[in-house]
This record gives structure tokens, C-alpha cells and sequence, in this order.
């Protein structure tokens, strides 16, 4: 007679949750946030904190500070208004402004940022690497004109050249050297910018690029010091042309809001500029100005009149709790015809940028999710997701490694795990 045991399974540990090609994936972000604090420990002593480079990539998360040089380069109260943005990279902007009351000198900065990522997908890795260049000179003729110029070159196209995506997974990727591999320089922007009454009334001429103006956020803004991911740099469904000839004009109303207009070229050429042409207005407000909750709130549209419906539509919201972490949030919506034009029907995204101490070092983290629906309805809904921990080296060097999970690449059944890590040199 044989007797009958029941075999009770044992209980699922993590890693049955976690599939192995993420788990490889999670230990090497953690094996990269522990050598970048090893390293930041013996190379704490050297940072100067009250140099101009560390002034203004310190102040990425210092809310304290923020409103006070706010305060300080505005000229009348209108700090109930969204701050005016010269460029949506961050140190960029804060340079800009800095050298306001220096007019006749010509300044150049410059950084230079690489990428790698790497999925460990079992049976189909995939390896990348990118590098950018980037020269900038700016000069104040006068109190109130500034001219600027930027020149970039740029090796690599990131995983998009392997996966292709919605979202982007490297907001800086796109290679501009030939067919040949030459590397060759580009210019991304060079205009003038008129504030005859200071920031109640500005005018940008030249070849500008819209996502300095339009879908601003404080969190989510910058692919070389915040969130890699395209999506969480601006929405993934913002359809406007990007260093292209054309005019923008902001002004404030009442110190309560601000009204701003671009009309762009479609294409960067200067053939038919009126008629191939992009308007594109917004507007926005503070809720609880100089507050521990502040919040800034925009909203756009844009519309390209060569076709009557050809329009989209967006709004991008970020908020401090508490002065202790911030809170953002995107929505953009295209019309049918615009969204068929560029594939994409709309997008969202939310997400948190926080200071986190890890070993007795503050770390700038963000985390994000987004989803992107493409004009396809047969398509599946693309979701991803980023975790960044950003550390200063030292005085110019910026090292962050980068988790990122992708599930319907492109709305179809593939998902796929990237490990990233991004640095960045600045002089």
C-alpha cells in the first residue's frame, strides 16, 4: 500500500515577481548608485559650493533659493507668474540670466553628456552609447537685448535605433554626423531676444526652439540633469516644429498670468515662412506663490493652418509639498489629423523629484511613469517607467544612473528593461 502526500509549494519569494533579465538589471543600477557614492565620498572635499556652476545646478531642488533669485531677476512684482524660461535645460537658463548686468562681453559655456544603456534581455541584449557636444555663446547688447547661440554635435541615435518607441528612451540621442560617419556640428538656436519693459514684454526672434517656451515643467525638463526618457522631458504627443525660423512674444497680465505666441516655420528652411507656418499660444499661473506649495500651471495649443483641423492641445503641472519633494504632471492631446501626421493621439505622464540621503549623501531622485496612445487604435498603449539617482562629483562632473522599464514598445507585446548611466561635464 503506498501512501499519498500532498506537496504544499512553498511560498513565492521576490524573485518570482521579478522576471531574471530585470532583476540583472536592478543589481546593476544598485551596484552603480553604490560606486557613485564611494566615489562622491573621496570627492566631497573638492566641491566648491559657491562657485557659479554649483550655484546653479544646486538649485535644481532648493526651493528656498529658487524664489529668491526669482525675486532677485525679476524686475517688478510678478512673482505670481510662471518664471520666463530662456532655455528648458536648466543650468542653461540660470547661466543666461546670471551675466544680465555684464552687456558688451561675449560669454561661452559648454557641456558635454554621455549616455550608456544596456537591456539585458536574455536571447536579445541590446548596447548603446551616445555623446553630445555643446558650445554656447551669449552676449547682452544693451540692458535689453540678449543674443544667443548654440552649436552641437551629437554621435549616436540610443536604443530607438534597436526598439523603436513612443516615449523615446533617449532624449538626447540623434547623431548628426553624415553618411559617411563624419562627425558635423549643427545649430540648434541662435535668436535675439527684445525685453524693452523688462519681463512684462519679451520678443524672441531667430531660429528658436519651442520646447524651451511651451510644455514647461520644473521636475521634467531637462534630458541632461533630470529624466532621460523623451516623455518626461516634454510630452510625448507635443506636435510643434523644433528649431525652425520664427517669432515668440510674452507678456504678463496684471501680475496674475502670462500670454505668450509663437508662430514657427513648419520646416527649418526659409521658403514660404508665412504660409508654412505654426501658431502656437499659452498661458499660465501660480497657485500659492512663495509658499511650501507653490505650484505652476500651463496650458497650450497649437494649430497649423494649412489644414482646418490639424490642431493640439496640452497642459503641464508641477507642484512643491511641503518644501520637501515635487510633485509634476503632463497631459497632451492631438486632433486626428495632427495625431495622424505624427502618430501619436495623446499622451500623459506623472511623476516625483525628491532629495534622497544615501550614506550621508543627498542624491537628486526622480521617479516618473507615462502612457502614449498612438493614432493606430489597433496599437497597444505604451507605458514606461524611470528611476534616476543624480550625484555631483564634483565641481563640474555629474554622474546619475538611470533604471528604465518599457512595456508595448511601440504598441506591440514587447517589454524591456534599460539600465542607463548618464554623465555630464560642464565648464
Amino acid at each position: 500500500m503506498f501512501s499519498h502526500h500532498t506537496v504544499v509549494p512553498a511560498p513565492p519569494g521576490w524573485q518570482d515577481y521579478i522576471p531574471k533579465c530585470h532583476r540583472s538589471a536592478l543589481l546593476l543600477f544598485l551596484v552603480l548608485a553604490f560606486t557613485i557614492t564611494g566615489y562622491s565620498q573621496k570627492t566631497e572635499s573638492h566641491v566648491q559650493p559657491d562657485s557659479l556652476s554649483s550655484k546653479v545646478d544646486s538649485t535644481i531642488l532648493d526651493y528656498t533659493n529658487e524664489i529668491e533669485d526669482l525675486l532677485e531677476r525679476t524686475e517688478g512684482d510678478t512673482t505670481q507668474v510662471p518664471e520666463d524660461r530662456l532655455s528648458r535645460r536648466k543650468r542653461l537658463d540660470a547661466l543666461l540670466k546670471e551675466y544680465r548686468d555684464q552687456p558688451g562681453v561675449l560669454f561661452f559655456s559648454g557641456d558635454m553628456t554621455g549616455i550608456l544603456q544596456y537591456s539585458p534581455d536574455e536571447g536579445d541584449p541590446i548596447g548603446t552609447g551616445t555623446g553630445s557636444f555643446d558650445i554656447y555663446g551669449h552676449t547682452r547688447l544693451g540692458e535689453d537685448v540678449l543674443v544667443f547661440i548654440n552649436l552641437e554635435a551629437i554621435g549616436g541615435n540610443g536604443p530607438n535605433d534597436e526598439l523603436f518607441t513612443f516615449s523615446s528612451l533617449n532624449a538626447d540621442a540623434g547623431s548628426t554626423a553624415d553618411s559617411t560617419g563624419l562627425d558635423r556640428l549643427h545649430i540648434p538656436e541662435a535668436w535675439v531676444e527684445f525685453s524693452p519693459f523688462g519681463n512684462a514684454f519679451t520678443i524672441t526672434a531667430g531660429k528658436i526652439d519651442l520646447t524651451n517656451y511651451v510644455d514647461n515643467n520644473r521636475a521634467a525638463n531637462d534630458e541632461m540633469s533630470q529624466f532621460i526618457t523623451g516623455a518626461f522631458v516634454n510630452s510625448a504627443a507635443l506636435a510643434v516644429p523644433v528649431g525652425t525660423p520664427g517669432l515668440r512674444i510674452r507678456t504678463t497680465i496684471a501680475n496674475l498670468a502670462f500670454l505668450q505666441l509663437a508662430v514657427v516655420k513648419d520646416l527649418n528652411e526659409g521658403a514660404r515662412i508665412f504660409e508654412d507656418a505654426v501658431t502656437v499660444g499659452s498661458t499660465g499661473f501660480k497657485v500659492f506663490p512663495l509658499s511650501d506649495w507653490e505650484a505652476n500651471v500651463r496650458v497650450f495649443g497649437y494649430f497649423d493652418g494649412r489644414l482646418e483641423t490639424n490642431s493640439g492641445w496640452g497642459l503641464s503641472v508641477d507642484q512643491t509639498i511641503a518644501g520637501q519633494f515635487m510633485l509634476f504632471g503632463r497631459w497632451n492631446k492631438n486632433s486626428w489629423e495632427r495625431a495622424r501626421t505624427y502618430g501619436i493621439r495623446n499622451a500623459w505622464s506623472v511623476g516625483s523629484q525628491f532629495l534622497t540621503t544615501l550614506f550621508g549623501l543627498e542624491f537628486v531622485t526622480g521617479v516618473a511613469l507615462g502612457l502614449t496612445t498612438s493614432s493606430d487604435l489597433t496599437l497597444e498603449t505604451e507605458r514606461v517607467i524611470e528611476l534616476y539617482l543624480r550625484q555631483q562629483m564634483n565641481e563640474w562632473i555629474f554622474l546619475s544612473p538611470h533604471l528604465q522599464l518599457v512595456q508595448a514598445a511601440g504598441g506591440t507585446d514587447v517589454n524591456r528593461t534599460f539600465l542607463g548611466l548618464r554623465a555630464q561635464l560642464n565648464f
